[in-house]
């Protein structure tokens, strides 16, 4: 499901040790706090007002997901070889253009 960031990510010292946490409004209107390890460097880049995927996992708390790339920054894949391009038709002018 997506979650909206209320305030950017922030880092804080808990008795588990290092943690980030995002204030979030679900798409239901809910709104939820999500803990992640500082090891997850994507969510200590999340910004307020910017949207991205969670998940609940079995004891109902919330994950991160995954955050969609920028739009200004297509993502490009290489696919392992180059094509190459195909050249145009040669009309057939028959003897006329002889």
């Amino acid at each position: 499901m997506s979650a909206v960031a209320l305030q950017s990510a922030r880092q804080v010292t808990t008795k588990y040790g290092e943690r980030f946490v995002v204030n979030v409004r679900l798409e239901d209107g809910t709104e939820q706090a999500i803990w992640a390890p500082t090891d997850l460097a994507e969510v200590g880049t999340i910004c307020q007002g910017q949207t991205f995927l969670v998940g609940r996992n079995r004891n109902g708390n919330l994950n991160f997901i995954d955050a969609p790339t920028a739009a200004e920054a297509p993502v490009h894949r290489s696919i392992g070889f180059q094509a190459k391009p195909i050249p145009a038709a040669v009309p057939n002018l028959g003897k006329a253009a002889l």
